[in-house]
């Protein structure tokens, strides 16, 4: 989402429920979906298991994963919070968990493509450790876990994780209801991606 600055901290979460979740995944279970890792290059560190994604980044009618039954419960509080942020006023676009590796980075890269755009990217730490830093813009910040983030996706961000022990956060897209001028655009948008997988060529969103 662009807004001025780089950083939005809003409040926190208490994420015992969403940590044991995760400590009951499996090692397959994190390396079962690799598309993220495949289709860009930036997320090469990384491990995710998707709770609420579609792979062509749709802003609409988003895809529940069989993951997302497992965590329903412990996501329910970040939901009611989020949605209240917005005066509960939107939908959630996407829900991920990423695994980003001890000694692993996440180059700079810049997001795009309407979806990633025009809804509100929030990083929630699930499990993280010091060395553990988050870059937007010029600004670099240590995210703790259970705080809840929201970053400026539309600028160059990158992560590096310098501790001997892997991070774990929780992403979440929330959208807002759009105007007739932003549907217009989502509409050429998917056209786009439409023309793009036509020809055999990865879009470029994340």
């Amino acid at each position: 989402m662009r807004y001025e600055g780089n950083f939005r901290r809003y409040g926190e979460l208490d994420v015992t429920a969403l940590r044991a979740c995760v400590d009951q995944q499996t090692e397959s279970a994190w390396r079962e979906n690799d598309f993220r890792q495949k289709a860009y290059a930036v997320h090469r560190h990384t491990q995710t298991i998707s709770l609420l994604f579609d792979d062509d980044f749709r802003h609409f009618a988003a895809t529940r994963r069989p993951k997302y039954a497992e965590f329903s419960a412990a996501l329910r509080p970040l939901i009611e919070k989020v949605s209240g942020y917005f005066d509960y006023q939107g939908w959630m676009v996407r829900c991920i968990l990423t695994r980003l590796i001890a000694g692993g980075t996440i180059s700079p890269h810049v997001d795009l493509g309407f979806s990633l755009i025009h809804a509100h990217r929030f990083h929630i730490p699930v499990i993280t450790n010091e060395a553990v830093k988050f870059t937007v813009g010029e600004e670099t910040v240590h995210m703790r876990a259970g705080e809840i983030w929201e970053i400026n996706n539309s600028k160059q961000h990158s992560v590096s994780n310098g501790g001997t022990d892997d991070r774990v956060h929780l992403i979440l897209d929330w959208a807002e209801p759009v105007t007739v001028e932003e549907l217009h655009e989502y509409r050429k948008d998917r056209q786009e991606h439409t023309q793009r997988t036509r020809a055999g060529v990865q879009p470029k969103y994340d």
